[in-house]
């Protein structure tokens, strides 16, 4: 049990280290953690990433359209 209470302290403390320079406010909080989970404004578009990232290995859509004509699909 001591292994794991030093791991959860070194895990805690470095991530608090890391996040510090954002830790000024609750407002700044909550927009890294927005940032970091986009739930909120929606996973439509990381689904739409996802789609390009997968089709665009077998058909390059670029090749086959301008970019204006990509933007509409």
């Amino acid at each position: 049990i001591w292994k794991l209470i030093k791991l959860g302290t070194t895990v805690i403390l470095t991530l608090g280290l890391i996040f510090s320079p954002w830790m000024q406010s609750q407002e700044e909080i909550l927009q890294v953690v927005h940032r970091i989970f986009p739930v909120f404004r929606g996973l439509y578009q990381d689904k739409v990433a996802n789609v390009w990232c997968a089709v665009n290995v077998a058909i390059k859509l670029r090749e086959m359209f301008t970019i204006q004509e990509l933007v509409r699909f």
